[in-house]
């Protein structure tokens, strides 16, 4: 059967501005929303019940669950803190430290190791997250982006963070940057390890399950996916038309074998990214052909608002798929939009759909594979340590 998306409900009276950031729960049962005007709003999954708010004074740009449990919450704040909500049966605590000079709108946790790093602007930090105390004590900080002369005099502005491990080696730090690109740090020797020079604006990033493909925002050329290993331009989807038409979040879903990206027109779309040839990822593609991704679906978005603010998590144990996305309302009241997978078609859509359904319903069998890419990564870094460049033409 065919994959398509039907609205599951919508998350209410929670906002009054617009919506920054929306995390699901490491085990799924709670969703996170934060927004412009200073509140964290934690609902139930199931029964889209408000069950927690934390009103705080200045607006929050980003936010993370600290696993493993559901219950602890770290935020970035506009006016540079970070702050550690922990969720008790019946209210909220919250403690806080100052952490940058910036806004903190870049967050990313490292489950394997407990570390954090966190981007605002221009700076760029690692944190260690003591789970005895509760408290975050600073690493390092990361190196500067490789500059050219085309963006020199350009600000450095940290526009999204992820860990990637590779089998058997230590984590890395994978950094976008609005003007200078996408760059790999190696976060034991804190060297540059890969510079990856896209043309136009980095927005906001994805990186795939196995850390092998980056989805970026472009605000001059859309949605591109890249290869980490060699840095070459796998696929690219232009945006919709008009002057107004600038893509807003992007994120790998159904295995890495789909991409969700949502654009300032109203609405969010899911493209099919799986080589139809080999039945596998773009990752798989000749790098000398570009794979023109077709669109699975589209989801409107209530009053064709932006959609600056997506998340998606599968539900194993009753092979259910979610999609959510908060809207962004500058100054009127905001609300989350979730759509839930279901079944319908036949024929090469449900050929395709299949594929994404497999992704889901064989974990082992998508454990493998990324730990087989992944030892195949790790090996291409330790052989050739090279900074490379590209740029599109």
């Amino acid at each position: 059967m065919g994959i398509r998306y039907q609205e599951a409900g919508r998350l209410m009276n929670g906002h009054d501005g617009g919506i920054t950031k929306v995390s699901f729960s490491p085990e799924g049962s709670y969703i996170a929303t934060a927004g412009l005007d200073g509140r964290v709003c934690v609902w139930d999954t199931e029964s889209r019940d408000l069950l927690y708010s934390f009103n705080g004074s200045c607006p929050v740009l980003s936010l993370v669950w600290i696993p493993p449990d559901e219950d602890t919450i770290l935020c970035g704040l506009q006016d540079g803190n970070m702050a550690i909500l922990r969720i008790a049966p019946h209210h909220i605590t919250v403690t806080g430290f100052w952490a940058h000079a910036y806004p903190v709108e870049c967050l990313a946790l490292n489950s394997g190791d407990n570390r954090l790093a966190s981007g605002a602007h221009r700076e760029l930090l690692v944190w260690n997250w003591i789970e005895s105390t509760g408290m975050f004590i600073l690493d390092n900080a990361a190196p500067e982006p490789l500059k050219s002369r085309w963006n020199q005099a350009d600000e450095e502005i940290v526009t999204s963070v992820h860990w990637t491990t590779p089998t058997g080696s230590p984590a890395l730090l994978l950094v976008t940057f609005m003007y200078h690109g996408v760059m790999l740090v190696d976060t034991d020797s804190w060297t540059r390890l890969r510079t990856v020079a896209p043309n136009g604006q980095i927005a906001s990033a994805s990186l795939s399950d196995d850390g092998q493909r980056l989805a970026i925002c472009n605000t001059v050329r859309g949605f591109q996916i890249y290869c980490m290993r060699t840095g070459a331009s796998l696929a690219a989807i232009p945006h919709g038309d008009g002057e107004d038409a600038h893509p807003k979040s992007v994120l790998f879903c159904h295995g890495s074998l789909a991409l969700l990206g949502g654009s300032s027109t109203g609405e969010l779309n899911v493209w099919n990214i799986i080589d139809t040839v080999t039945k596998g990822p773009t990752l798989n593609v000749p790098e000398s052909e570009n794979l023109e991704p077709t669109v699975l679906h589209t989801l409107p978005v209530p009053r064709r608002a932006k959609a600056s603010a997506v998340d998606a998590y599968y539900f194993d144990d009753a092979d259910e798929f979610f999609i959510a996305a908060g809207v962004m309302n500058d100054a009127s009241s905001s609300m989350c939009v979730l759509w839930k997978a279901t079944e319908r078609g036949e024929g090469r859509d449900a050929e395709q759909s299949d594929q994404l359904r497999a992704s889901r319903l064989s974990p082992k069998a998508l454990a493998t594979i990324l730990v087989v890419l992944g030892a195949a990564f790790m090996a291409y870094f330790w052989i050739s340590m090279d900074v490379i460049e590209v740029a599109d033409a």
